[in-house]
């Protein structure tokens, strides 16, 4: 006995929808051509007004795939970036050390200036 698979892949049916729209497409254009024919423009009107509208739906998508590849591209540079962060925030000074200074215990950059809160006038 054989088994089937009743429902379709996702795959499959987004191809067919694709595939119906595709042909709605062609056939309005078909109508629209035989209207504007009917109407008494000339058939080269008629085939260059549709050559005009399948030119400019091409360069939309078009437009719209190498816009689609941009942000996919900054994306990616963005993410190596973010990845190799580490190395560009890396400090090649000296890190502060506790010791004994001219103000007294407490933290010190290399150059002997202190860093930590520190109120000369407060008493202990």
């Amino acid at each position: 006995m054989a088994t089937s698979q009743p429902n379709a892949s996702l795959s499959r049916r987004a191809g067919r929808a694709t595939a119906r729209t595709w042909n709605w497409l062609g056939r309005q254009d078909r109508k629209f051509n035989v209207w504007l024919t009917k109407h008494g423009a000339p058939r080269g009107l008629a085939w260059t007004w549709r050559l005009g509208c399948a030119l400019v739906l091409v360069i939309t998508l078009f437009y719209a795939a190498v816009l689609a590849a941009c942000v996919i591209l900054v994306m990616l540079v963005g993410c190596f970036v973010a990845a190799n962060a580490s190395e560009l925030l890396k400090e090649e000074d000296d890190p502060p050390q506790w010791r004994q200074g001219l103000l007294g215990f407490g933290l010190y950059d290399k150059h002997g200036i202190r860093i930590d809160p520190y109120d000369p006038n407060e008493i202990d």
